[in-house]
């Protein structure tokens, strides 16, 4: 019998935490906007990159362009706005759209930087869709900007094929994480890999100045823990319980899931649902084979990196 796992208060107790640990005008950061926003103002704070990018409602533009600039940033609003498309996988926000006019529910992008010419370059450079720049500017790995302008141009979403096998991964690379718990992510970028050292690295640091005045935060990398399925025709779920019954072969007892499953052998909670992962890019759920050709089934169960 398959139960569907309860979001845990997880991110509110982190979030609350380390709202106790930090003072404004950081604090109105994380406030409005959330643990991985707070981060990627901090990390340009720091002078560990020199720009960052949020993507966010109008209605908290203002109060964070005042808390980010108080943080001593440059901070720019784009004179553009991003207006979300329909993804290939429901649940995910990689398709977008840059509109200059004013579409209803389109979001803000709010830049900042360390000076005021980064600021106005970064913007720059996102209107002419320079990617080696931009990762650039942003603090990306060279690995990881190489492999995104080496994917399909014409999907937004390269999440699947960084997948490189069914793992195990370290489970704070787990990329399903920001869909499952919102706001929360320690990276900014697509890694090219799970197994990326420059990425575990980047993410491992920022859990590290993370904890170090939050120690809570230290829950973040078991939340990620588990078998991530991503897919269109199923969406986006993490095994949270599961009992291995061969090789690569698991009876799931317990899935966490945003948006609800499409597929029937976890729907039907009347037997237990098997998983089989016949590949990174190909699995069967009971009796379903998902290969649609944009998807991905991996163990994100190590805890260390």
């Amino acid at each position: 019998m398959v139960q569907s796992a309860r979001r845990s208060n997880a991110i509110s107790s982190i979030k609350s935490a380390l709202a106790d640990a930090i003072d404004d005008p950081a604090r109105s950061v994380l406030q409005l906007s959330g643990i991985a926003n707070y981060l990627a103002v901090e990390t340009v704070r720091r002078r560990e990159r020199v720009c960052g990018r949020l993507i966010v409602d109008e209605s908290v533009v203002d109060g964070l362009r005042a808390a980010i600039t108080g943080s001593g940033l440059i901070c720019r609003v784009a004179k553009f706005r991003l207006v979300e498309l329909v993804d290939v996988v429901p649940g995910t926000h990689h398709n977008g759209s840059f509109r200059y006019d004013n579409c209803g529910g389109a979001k803000s992008v709010v830049y900042f930087a360390i000076d005021a010419a980064f600021a106005a370059g970064i913007e720059e450079a996102e209107i002419r869709a320079e990617h080696q720049l931009v990762g650039q500017l942003f603090g990306y790995p060279s690995c990881c900007v190489e492999s995104f302008l080496a994917g399909d141009q014409d999907t937004a979403d390269r999440i699947p094929r960084t997948i490189p096998h069914t793992g195990p991964f370290p489970a704070i690379m787990n990329p399903v994480l920001p869909y499952l718990y919102p706001g929360l992510s320690l990276l900014f970028h697509f890694p090219c890999s799970p197994e990326c050292q420059a990425s575990q690295l980047l993410a491992k640091r920022r859990l590290e100045s993370l904890t170090r005045g939050c120690p809570e935060a230290g829950r973040i990398p078991l939340l990620g823990r588990g078998i991530a399925l991503y897919a269109a025709t199923v969406g986006v779920a993490l095994v949270t319980r599961y009992r291995c019954i061969g090789p690569d072969e698991f009876e799931c007892e317990e899935i966490l899931t945003r948006d609800g499953l499409n597929c029937p052998a976890f729907v039907d909670s009347s037997r237990a649902a098997r998983l089989r992962l016949l590949g990174p890019h190909k699995f069967v759920a009971g009796d379903q084979i998902v290969e649609t050709g944009h998807q991905f089934a991996a163990r994100f169960d190590q805890v260390e990196c």
